[in-house]
């Protein structure tokens, strides 16, 4: 599959585009035994922003949680936050909020459950808000990501888009749905 390329003539556009209806079909080529050991090597070449930054981020969170910083740090917001634990949703989904917005956590988030419910179900409330807390407040900064590599910048890289554009209304629109989320839970 071969199409003609150009650059945006705003100049706003830095990577070659395909442009529509300049597809042509291009002739099959036989992948030798060398290329098939290559592709691997390709691959990752191509994708080294990505796995760097899963490698990284995973072994701060592992680190930050084998140092027990996390647990001791929950552990003090619960006794300062007695008969005020209506402020544990919002500073937590807001925390879970900032962090799937920023840096995309997902599936970072299943450290915190055996830490969280606890603290929510002696604080009162049912197995529900800890999840919406949790996964919710995770996904949601995920849909309205600010700075997340995967769905901002690197998706605007390849789209060949300043990642930039449109910052503000981006952030403004987190701190709305976060909001929305808290006053939901």
């Amino acid at each position: 599959m071969v199409g003609s390329k150009r650059r945006s003539p705003s100049g706003k556009i830095w990577k070659p585009i395909s442009v529509p209806g300049t597809y042509t079909k291009k002739p099959r080529e036989a992948q030798g035994f060398l290329e098939i050991l290559q592709a691997p090597v390709k691959g990752i070449q191509g994708s080294i922003e990505i796995i760097l930054f899963v490698l990284i981020s995973g072994g701060f969170m592992f680190v930050f949680n084998q140092t027990g910083a996390m647990l001791k740090g929950v552990r003090s917001l619960a006794y300062s936050m007695k008969g005020k634990e209506h402020w544990l949703i919002a500073i937590f989904t807001s925390i879970f909020s900032f962090f799937g917005a920023s840096y995309g956590m997902a599936e970072e988030t299943f450290i915190f459950y055996p830490i969280l419910v606890p603290l929510f179900l002696a604080a009162g409330y049912d197995l529900l808000v800890p999840l919406a807390v949790i996964f919710g407040g995770a996904n949601i900064g995920g849909i309205a990501s600010f700075s997340n590599p995967f769905s901002t910048i690197i998706a605007s890289d390849s789209a060949g888009v300043d990642w930039n554009d449109g910052l503000p209304a981006r952030v403004a629109l987190w701190a709305i749905i976060t909001t929305c989320l808290v006053i939901y839970t």
